[in-house]
């Protein structure tokens, strides 16, 4: 994304990766939109689940959260 925006991509002082795309405006924001898109796409799958593993904890109390945590001997 930063290559075909025309922004070098330093790891260090001394080292710049070559740019992996030619500079294009329109390259560009096709790809800071589709990075947007996807991040939202993230959180919201992040804060699902999170909601979903609240839900068994405090609401339904089925057992699944405390299945899932740490410490629990299941036995096996």
């Amino acid at each position: 994304m930063l290559s075909a925006g025309g922004f070098p991509v330093k790891l260090s002082p001394n080292f710049t990766l070559p740019p992996l795309v030619p500079q294009d405006l329109r390259l560009f924001d096709l790809l800071r939109m589709a990075h947007t898109v996807t991040a939202v796409a993230f959180f919201a799958l992040t804060l699902g689940h999170f909601s979903a593993a609240l839900i068994h904890a405090f609401i339904r109390r089925d057992g699944v959260f405390s299945a899932m945590g740490f410490g629990k001997d299941d036995g096996v």
